[in-house]
């Protein structure tokens, strides 16, 4: 085996390099480095392995972390998800659902409890805005002279 062989399939696999970063890192090019991997019979990683392997190895940060959007942009995304979730098949639907048990059945006891917590504070503070809507608009609707009973 070549050592240029050595040094992508060690890069590869043990230091996470995509294929673009190994390519970068030799001056070559990623096709190059797909068809060295392929010879030796290395499993290409897909997109979103790749993109979560830079992400954990701290090499790239999530594009879109820490991004403010407005309350807009939020409703045209929730709305794109919800036709998107809309128009899958039912093969395809019933393949995610069963990808996401598959995927909650691996966690570890921490994980879970990891998810569960944040998913506690995201419903507390949703209800906590809820609640405020509420009394403003019994006050709203006071000053305008109509009596609301807004409640639960």
């Amino acid at each position: 085996m070549k050592d240029l062989d050595k040094q992508v399939i060690k890069l590869y696999n043990e230091d996470n390099f995509s294929t673009y970063e190994i390519a970068k890192q030799l001056e070559t090019y990623p096709n190059k480095i797909r068809r060295i991997l392929i010879k030796h019979g290395y499993e290409l990683k897909d997109k979103s392995a790749a993109q979560k392997a830079a992400l954990e190895s701290g090499r790239s940060s999530h594009p879109t972390a820490g991004t403010k959007r407005t309350k807009e942009q939020r409703v045209m995304i929730s709305k794109g998800l919800s036709s998107y979730w809309e128009k899958l098949s039912n093969s395809e639907r019933n393949k995610r659902i069963k990808q996401a048990k598959d995927n909650w059945q691996s966690m570890s006891a921490e994980q879970k409890e990891k998810m569960r917590s944040k998913v506690l504070q995201l419903l507390e503070s949703q209800q906590k805005k809820v609640l405020n809507l509420r009394k403003n608009f019994n006050k709203e609707s006071a000053t305008l002279g109509f009596k609301s009973k807004c409640t639960r």
